[in-house]
Order: structure tokens, then sequence, then C-alpha cells
């Protein structure tokens, strides 16, 4: 039988002893997850997370044990706070272990086809160009999406093809943001894009998501080329609801718009820009929506735009993608489905063929399916191949 409490303990467990038992297993849930993370991840994708994993469950140990040595000098509401801003911060990065786990053993599986070493090798590339070193690992997930504190990034479940990795570039954009965010000031022309994030922060969740997101549309439409405004606009974008603000990001319809004005800025892209821009407004005015924001939001949009042009402009110039004069041949030889071998012009890399076959894809009648699906595996292999 377990021991009744004595009658000096009738009030039951205290506070801070309460609080002590949960930091303890808080502390052996930090451990443990350390532990999975060693043995459940193979190499050489273990290799890619484990130090920033390591180093940023070792801060919340170190933020519990903290906590645990105050607890005596403390009063059992600011003890119980501080436990809750551990225990909240916690929950997050055991979301991110676990999904990371979960997406290695996919990956480990095969599962994904191959898809996430493709999607490894591009944002590698991205990485290198922007000289923002990266060096994780995609996973799949229910969503596109950027994970901070693991800085995963997750395509979509259960893609397997080839026609939305261009959003992988959009996600690395996130990233690229955040690690300007947390830089000092360096008088560099980033310096803008910087305060711009902050001043959106300091006023309010929804501004700073919304300046992240044009930013990371941005940042694809630049650096990967017109590959990713038409996996957005025609895969992803809702013309029903292209005006509807959601938590997480501005309306499709502002997306629409702002990625179309990086596109226009390449004249070489001109003819899939108004081809995209064209099947963006059809489908606006079938579903019975205004093709143009009202005027009381046209300011600020406007504004926007041009501050984020001159970062891409002057700060980023070097992210540009240069490969559309390699793309154009290889669109061919993509297309021309008699061509067992394809032989990609030298220098190419997985953007050439994002941007070859999607441009491919425009020339077919969208009822094509067996012939869209076919460009899409024969891009595929060849992607598949670059990334080796």
């Amino acid at each position: 039988m377990s021991p009744s409490p004595s009658s000096n303990d009738s009030a039951g467990i205290r506070i801070g002893e309460l609080l002590a038992a949960r930091i303890a297993a808080l502390d052996s849930g930090l451990q443990r997850t350390v532990w999975l993370l060693n043995q459940r991840i193979a190499e050489p994708l273990r290799a890619r997370v484990l130090a920033r994993l390591s180093r940023v469950l070792g801060e919340a140990r170190q933020d519990l044990n903290r906590l645990a040595k105050d607890l005596p000098n403390l009063k059992a509401g600011d003890s119980a706070r501080r436990y809750r801003a551990i225990r909240e911060q916690c929950d997050r990065l055991f979301r991110e272990c676990l999904a990371l786990i979960e997406g290695s053993l996919y990956r480990e599986a095969g599962a994904d086809g191959g898809l996430c070493r493709i999607a490894d090798s591009l944002i590698d590339d991205l990485s290198r160009r922007s000289d923002e070193p990266w060096g994780r690992f995609t996973i799949l997930s229910e969503g596109e999406y950027f994970g901070e504190m693991a800085e995963i990034i997750r395509l979509r479940f259960p893609e397997n093809s080839i026609w939305s990795l261009p959003l992988a570039a959009h996600e690395f954009g996130h990233f690229f943001a955040r690690s300007v965010e947390v830089k000092r000031n360096d008088g560099s022309d980033l310096d803008s894009l910087r305060t711009r994030l902050m001043l959106a922060k300091k006023h309010s969740d929804y501004a700073w998501r919304r300046v992240h997101e044009h930013f990371a549309d941005l940042f694809a439409t630049y650096a990967i080329g017109p590959a990713f405004a038409c996996v957005s606009i025609l895969l992803r974008f809702d013309p029903e609801s292209a005006w509807q603000a959601f938590a997480e990001h501005p309306p499709d319809a502002d997306r629409a718009e702002m990625i179309l004005m990086g596109l226009r800025k390449k004249q070489e892209y001109r003819w899939i820009t108004d081809f995209l821009e064209a099947t963006w407004r059809d489908a606006l005015a079938q579903c019975g929506q205004r093709a143009v924001r009202e005027d009381k939001d046209q300011p600020a949009f406007k504004a926007l735009w041009d501050e984020l042009d001159f970062v891409f402009s002057h700060a980023l110039e070097g992210i540009a993608y240069d490969g559309w004069l390699r793309a154009v041949p290889l669109q061919a030889e993509l297309s021309d489905l008699n061509q067992s071998r394809i032989v990609p012009p030298a220098g190419s890399n997985i953007a050439d063929v994002l941007n070859a076959a999607w441009s491919g894809r425009l020339k077919l009648h969208p009822g094509a399916t067996a012939t869209i699906d076919l460009l899409g595996q024969r891009a595929f292999v060849l992607c598949d191949r670059l990334a080796a």
C-alpha cells in the first residue's frame, strides 16, 4: 500500500514539489529525444541535423535546470509561468523532432520515391548561391512548411512528382529571411529587409507573416525562375477565396500579383507571364472575384513591393536565376517523348529542368494528363541524375 500523507501533508503537494516533478519529467523527455534522434535517423541525414538539434535541446535543458535551482526563491505564480513557457517551447520542439524522425524513416524506406533527395540538392544549390548555409534535409509532411527550430523544410505528402518541387525554394526563402532577422545590422542593403520584418513583428504577427510570405514568394521567383510561379498559380492558389486573408499568409490574389510583378522583370519570361496572368484573371472572373484590390489597400501593397524589389535588385542580385538559355533547349528534349535519353546542356541544374518541364507543360492541353505525367516522369529521372 502507498503510504498515506501525514497530517502535515493534508493540503496536498506543494506547488514547488509539483513543479520539481514536472521539471524532472520534462528533462527526461528531452534526454530521450536526443537518444531517439541518434538511434532513429540514419547517416548521412543525421549529420545534417544532429548538431543543431542537440544544441537546441541542450538549451532547453539548461532553462529547466535554472528553473529548478530558482524554485525555492520564486513565488508560486512566477515559477508556474516560467515552467509553462519552457513547456510550450519544448512541445514545439518535440513536434518538430517527431516529424523529423517520421520523415527520415519515410525517406529511408524509399516511400518518397527519391523526391526529397532531389529537393535537398535544389536547396543546397540555393544555399550556396545565397551564401546562407542550410545543411539540413527535406521530409514529407501534411504540407509545405519551414520549421524554425529544426530548420527542416517539409514537402507536401503524398507528392512524388517534380511539379510541386519549386515550392521548396519558397520554404528556403523563409529560412533565409529568418536568418536575416537574427543578424545584426551590418550596413548592407539587407538591413532594409531586417528593419521591415522587425517593424512588422511589432505591429502584429499577421503583418510579420505577410512580409515573410511575400519575401519567400519573390525569393523563389527570382532564384529559380518561372517554375515557381507556374506551380503557385496553376496548382495552389484558390481563385474562389482569392481575396481572403488567412492567419498564416496574405490573400492568394496579392501573392499572385506580386509573383507576376517579379516575373515581369525578366523579358525572356514574357510569354509565360502573360499566360499565367490571363489564366489567373480568367479564373477570378469565373469565380465572381474582382481582378484588382480595393483602392485603400493599394498604397501598402505598392510600398511593400518597392521595398522587396529593392532588396532583390541590390542585396540579392547574386541569387538571380541565370539558366533560361539552358532551359529552352532542354524543354524541347523533354517534350520529345520519342527521345529515350536526354542529354542536358553543359552546366544544367535542377532548376533548369523544372523550368523546362513547366514551360513544356504550359504548351499542352490541361486534359492531356497522360502526356503531362510522362513529361513529369522524364523530368524526374533527369533531376535524379543531376542530384546524384
